[in-house]
């Protein structure tokens, strides 16, 4: 049987931290924990959940929040728990994504700059989906802040995505690319 061990990325340590220059401005990459994500489709989904609903370039609230995802979709960030199945009086699928997914934090003045390396996310062209292509990945992309955004992807995808924000961070600055468990 043959070895394909050396075709893949290894897995990340969840702990590690890369940081950086772009376009010399520095730059930050961790894991973001989330608490609770729950997944929520139906036709009236915009208007099922009490929770702030965020699209892009929106900035996500400190507290819970909803994700915009489609106009028949939304990603529960840290809200209530809820039962996972159909609910017949809101005809709405409800399921517990928690482990579905893994979340980055990108932060610092030069965060959009390393996003603009992997999707076309401009501040100025405002949509009520947060779901983009970044490093040819599907992910679902908002701000945390001025100069700080959260990166979600499949859990499938968390090591195909760090590989890539790893790789494009050191080719901002590959000198000052660090990083640490």
């Amino acid at each position: 049987m043959r070895d394909d061990t050396h075709k893949w990325d290894a897995p990340f340590p969840a702990s590690s931290v890369l940081t950086g220059e772009v376009d010399g401005k520095a730059c930050r990459v961790s894991s973001a924990n989330m608490h609770r994500l729950t997944l929520i489709s139906g036709s009236g989904v915009q208007t099922s959940s009490e929770l702030p609903l965020i699209g892009w370039p929106e900035i996500a609230p400190d507290g819970p929040f909803a994700l915009s995802l489609r106009r028949d979709r939304i990603l529960e960030v840290n809200g209530p728990a809820r039962t996972d199945g159909w609910d017949e009086l809101k005809s709405l699928a409800i399921s517990d994504m928690t482990d579905g997914y893994h979340a980055f934090s990108v932060d610092g003045p030069g965060a959009l700059g390393l996003l603009h390396r992997g999707a076309d996310v401009f501040a100025e062209t405002p949509s009520a989906s947060v779901a983009r292509l970044i490093f040819g990945l599907p992910a679902l992309v908002y701000r945390t802040g001025e100069t700080a955004f959260s990166l979600v992807f499949t859990r499938a995808q968390a090591v195909a995505a760090y590989s890539a924000l790893s790789t494009a961070l050191r080719h901002c600055a590959p000198v000052r690319f660090k990083e640490r468990p």
